[in-house]
């Protein structure tokens, strides 16, 4: 798959393949606003069609896929995160369990198995797609601007968390196991 987009200037004299630098050796730290977009647009249409792909398989065995076939707003800044984060890098084979995962799951639910670090063994874990536990632990570098991305719109990223921490604060508070007695003759407990 080739991802090499023009530049935005076509007097630049700028290599369309290679990638923008800005001369702090991090290739990613601020790339332009047009190749970044291009790069969401890429990545978004990787997504939606491996989600076309997973529909057709739910499809033939009669089960309806419950992740939409396009990408909504939030979806789209998960995706923005990841490309200012990693830039082209989201297009290589090391990255192919989380392009599958933003597929199975959507990124929304990408992004908050990242943040409160969902572990490996919990959760979704279908074909081809990696632990979730594997998946969060390549997007560690994103993990600030999720963070981020929740505080901004927590009523987008946070709705699940909520109604989760309703459901545990309902619930009766298990009792406290009884206090170990006291078995030295100063009064305090005896460590060992």
């Amino acid at each position: 798959m080739g991802h090499a987009f023009p530049p935005d200037d076509p007097d630049s004299g700028q290599d369309p393949d290679r990638e923008p630098d800005d001369g702090s050796g991090d290739a990613y730290n601020e790339l332009p606003d047009a190749y970044v977009a291009r790069l969401v647009h890429e990545l978004e249409q990787v997504v939606t069609a491996s989600r076309r792909t997973i529909a057709i398989r739910y499809a033939a065995h009669g089960v309806t896929f419950p992740v939409p076939p396009t990408l909504d707003r939030a979806e789209h800044m998960v995706l923005t995160a990841l490309v200012q984060t990693y830039g082209v890098a989201v297009f290589r084979d090391d990255f192919s369990a989380v392009r599958q995962r933003l597929a199975e799951c959507g990124a929304v639910v990408v992004l908050q198995q990242t943040v409160f670090g969902d572990r490996p063994g919990r959760g979704m874990q279908r074909y081809g797609g990696g632990s979730v536990g594997g998946v969060a632990a390549l997007l560690q570098e994103a993990r600030p601007l999720f963070e981020t991305l929740c505080e901004q719109s927590p009523e987008t990223f946070l709705v699940q968390a909520r109604a989760l921490l309703a459901r545990v604060a309902r619930r009766p508070m298990p009792p406290m196991p009884p206090e170990p007695p006291l078995e030295s003759e100063d009064g305090e407990r005896d460590d060992g």
